[in-house]
């Protein structure tokens, strides 16, 4: 059984190193940065599966829409279907609209996670997205937005101020 628990010290290790094996330097905040957010907007989850830590999901709630910041699966666990069952817990925990970045379809793992999140509903939007690199007004990597619908481009451009002032803190 797949469930969300609030994260806690006695999972630093756990979820420190599922972060940074799961996502490059620029994709993601310091982990102690991370954890001392105090927004009321945002969650940081470990995932338990029957009781054992299997993943981390780290997540934005906006008026219009939740953002999944960072969603990952410990490498040992993956594809038997657990980040799966995650995801589509995720995805039921609310009825708004769910967004979240994608790198460039242009390797195979990209692409792998594109097709991952497909398989769960979610749709590719194809507007012009750059990443912020944390902690700076530098915007260093172009990515895609998915999310549980097709957007239109004023959706996409307003879901993309929202992350970029409250997730990046690059529109002050």
């Amino acid at each position: 059984m797949i469930e969300f628990i609030s994260y806690s010290d006695c999972y630093s290790n756990f979820a420190k190193n599922i972060l940074e094996n799961s996502f490059p330097k620029e994709e993601r905040p310091d982990f102690d940065i991370l954890i001392s957010r105090k927004d009321d907007e945002y969650n940081f989850r470990i995932i338990l599966d029957n009781g054992n830590t299997c993943g981390i999901i780290g997540y934005w709630h906006f008026d219009d829409f939740v953002f999944c910041e960072h969603f990952a699966i410990d490498s040992k666990l993956r594809n038997n279907g657990v980040g799966g069952s995650a995801f589509d817990l995720f995805l039921k925990s609310t009825s708004k609209l769910i967004a979240l970045e994608v790198e460039t379809p242009d390797n195979e793992l990209s692409a792998r996670r594109i097709n991952f999140y497909e398989r769960h509903n979610m749709v590719f939007n194809d507007y012009f997205y750059m990443q912020p690199l944390y902690g700076t007004q530098e915007f260093v990597m172009q990515q895609y937005i998915m999310s549980t619908k097709k957007l239109s481009k004023e959706e996409f451009e307003s879901v993309k101020i929202e992350i970029y002032r409250n997730v990046y803190k690059v529109l002050e």
